[in-house]
């Protein structure tokens, strides 16, 4: 069996306990559930001139594509729960073997490459996207990302039907989420001088992005009015940076303590709007600009030139996060999903010359860590099961959310007394 074919396969598995248990928790209802546009295909065309939120809401996010695909699921099933996630999880694969099939070109061994795509799918810290309904901007982001930097991996300035197709892919990514705007920026990392022919093209499909944004939403930022101050938006570009980066830092070590995961977390203490800087928020920036020196500079066709530019690719994806170009919320699990993918991939292939000295340990290791993180899968995998859960699990990271609150019965907005957590 090929490899690509087994690494679907496993993932489809580990995935089931989701696909039959699994349901709608948080943003699926107001966003997806209760749309006035995801029941019917002849309101796809509407999807493009609205915002994700629909019509009436003013969040000013603008993710037309991850709502289209909502159509499926309500046009064609209603939202019946196990034919939504049989879907979602259907994306979910695409995008672990387009990031698989991208590592192969970019020269990772078949060992590190499977290995890396298989711990990445089965990651307990991206079950918020993996499973999460909601979480399917970044699904997609992920795919459309990695299928375009694949087109571009190909030795030699690509040819102007390759930068044509790379620039599609690119588009539909930018259309999923805002997070893929970073593709030609990953691209000069990964591939130096040589992919510059194609940064016409991608100019283009910016310009045609910014024209469907701006009929649907006004300006480029999300403005999304939050009385936890999600959006820092108050603060300077330097205190956005810091705080941004403190907090990513803290959702990377996810990836190495995936016990520490909890749903939608925010890093909260990190990412409040009134928490100061400090200096652990400035070592934190200057270690994503290292990342990205260090990607640019380093950039030899040695194994460390290569990890350190997969590592600078995933700073590159981690910017519009860092609030240096903020795009609506602040630091959920899920945001660790692209990156993600690019940070376990540089491990995967820094310690490959190790497994080849003792691939029979090495095997051992990586299956026995694979199936770790598949069984932590499983264990979270019982947090979507309800509302219920759902919320529970936010509130042990971000305790004084009040929707997860007001969710469990406990009605903080209406109620002066203090919260009820056992009761609820």
């Amino acid at each position: 069996m090929k490899p690509a074919l087994l690494l679907a396969a496993f993932v489809v598995v580990a995935h089931l306990p989701a696909v039959f248990s699994a349901g709608f928790a948080y943003d699926d209802g107001p966003a997806i559930l209760e749309h006035p546009d995801l029941r019917s295909f002849a309101n796809a065309p509407r999807l493009f001139r609205t915002e994700y939120w629909g019509a009436d809401r003013a969040n000013q996010m603008y993710r037309p594509l991850q709502q289209a695909s909502y159509l499926v699921d309500g046009a064609v099933f209603g939202f019946e729960r196990r034919a939504t996630h049989a879907i979602h999880l259907a994306w979910h694969v695409a995008a672990v073997v387009a990031g698989y099939a991208l590592l192969r070109r970019l020269g990772l061994a078949l060992g590190a490459a499977f290995a890396a795509s298989a711990a990445f799918a089965v990651h307990p810290a991206m079950t918020d996207a993996s499973v999460w309904i909601s979480g399917r901007c970044d699904v997609q982001a992920l795919l459309f990302s990695a299928a375009s930097l694949a087109v571009l991996a190909k030795p030699g300035a690509p040819s102007a039907k390759a930068s044509c197709l790379a620039a599609v892919l690119f588009l539909c990514g930018a259309f999923s989420k805002e997070v893929a705007l970073a593709v030609p920026g990953a691209a000069w990392f990964l591939f130096g001088r040589r992919v510059l022919k194609a940064w016409p093209w991608f100019l283009a499909a910016i310009v045609v992005y910014g024209i469907f944004r701006l009929t649907a939403v006004p300006g480029f930022l999300p403005g999304i009015p939050n009385e936890n101050g999600v959006v820092l938006q108050d603060r300077s570009f330097f205190e956005r940076a810091g705080i941004g980066a403190r907090a990513q830092l803290l959702l990377v070590g996810r990836l190495f303590a995936p016990w520490l995961t909890v749903a939608d977390h925010r890093a909260h203490w990190a990412a409040l709007p009134d928490t100061p800087v400090g200096l652990d928020g400035v070592a934190a920036s200057a270690v994503f600009l290292a990342a990205a020196v260090g990607g640019a500079v380093l950039r030899g066709a040695t194994r460390v030139g290569l990890c350190l530019r997969l590592i600078a690719v995933a700073a590159c994806f981690f910017v519009p996060v860092l609030q240096w170009w903020p795009i609506g919320a602040i630091m959920p699990e899920r945001f660790l999903y692209v990156p993600g993918f690019f940070l376990l991939a540089a491990f995967a292939h820094a310690v490959e010359p190790a497994a080849v000295r003792r691939p029979r340990f090495a095997a051992i290791a990586a299956g026995a860590t694979i199936v770790a993180l598949a069984a932590g899968l499983a264990v979270r995998t019982d947090v979507y099961r309800d509302d219920g859960t759902y919320f529970r699990d936010v509130l042990r990271a971000y305790p004084a959310d009040e929707r997860a609150w007001n969710n469990l019965g406990v009605f903080l907005m209406l109620d002066a007394r203090p919260p009820d957590f056992d009761g609820a």
